[in-house]
This record gives C-alpha cells, structure tokens and sequence, in this order.
C-alpha cells in the first residue's frame, strides 16, 4: 500500500547488504520522461498500468542472477499478472500496515502525487486496501511495518531462501 514505507525499506536493506535496489515508480517515470501524476493525467491509468508491467519485466530481467530488491508501486502486484511474474522471478514481500499509518505516512509526506488517493482520508484507504488485500496475501511473506527493524531484513532472507 502507499505509505508502507516499501521505498525507504528497500533502500535500507539495500544499502545494509550491498544489494542493488531498483525502484519501479522511478523507472518507470524515466522511461516515460514525465511523474507517474503526469501520466495519469494525460494517458490514463490503463497505459500507465501497460507501461508499469512492462518495465516491471524489463527489471526481473536486468536483475537476473543478481542479488536486488524491486520496490513497486502498490498497484503493480493488481495488473497484468504482475503478482505472478514477481513470484517466479523471486521472493514478494508485502508489508503490512494499519490504514491509519498509512494515512499518517501518507499525510506527511507528498500524497498529492498518487493519482489514485484522490481526496487522502481513512476511508480512502480502506477502501484501496480492500481491493487490493487478497492479491496482497499472494506474497510469499508479510511484514508488519510496525514491527520492522533494520534485522527484520536477515527474516526476509531466511524466509525467502527457505521458499526459493
């Protein structure tokens, strides 16, 4: 979900364990030289998610055979059996957080560029978050991001060792 803290975590990781981390908001973005808002705005949210899943596959690739963390949007794992393609490629991770730490993270930072928060509130959240929940649970692993710790990266490995 926006807000879980996926791009900061992945950064923190990364950096802990000199993994490279490829964000996929940011590369996306890149590809279409214009803020995901931008895209939205002028191209809709279906060239955007066709866009999304297309780089999302151009980054399982580039990172093959080596040791990286692909941070996502939220909305990547609902689209274009990207959910799948994350799972064969490598170990999903799906961290967890109340709506209302969202909407606290989300409140403090730039909501205004997450085209499908519309108007930012409790409800809002919910309401994503119910939608997206049962694709959500595919993840082969679920972080409580209220319990997260810079340790909390060697269970990822374990788990995802274990799995994989």
């Amino acid at each position: 979900m926006p807000g879980s803290g996926k791009s900061y975590w992945g950064r923190v990781w990364a950096s802990l364990n000199g993994i490279q981390v490829l964000d996929l908001d940011t590369e996306v973005e890149h590809r279409a030289s214009r803020s995901i808002a931008a895209i939205f705005a002028q191209d809709g949210e279906l060239f955007f998610r066709e866009l999304e899943a297309m780089v999302l596959v151009e980054l399982i690739e580039r990172s093959d055979g080596v040791p990286t963390i692909i941070v996502t949007g939220g909305g990547a794992p609902m689209f274009h059996d990207n959910m799948r393609k994350m799972r064969e490629a490598g170990c999903v991770v799906y961290m967890s957080a109340s709506v209302y730490l969202l909407y606290e993270n989300l409140r403090k930072s730039t909501a205004n560029h997450r085209p499908l928060l519309g108007q930012l509130s409790i409800k809002s959240l919910e309401d994503l978050l119910v939608q997206r929940r049962a694709v959500y649970e595919m993840a082969d692993l679920k972080i409580d991001v209220d319990r997260i710790t810079k340790d909390t990266f060697a269970e990822i490995q374990k788990v995802c060792i274990d799995r994989h």
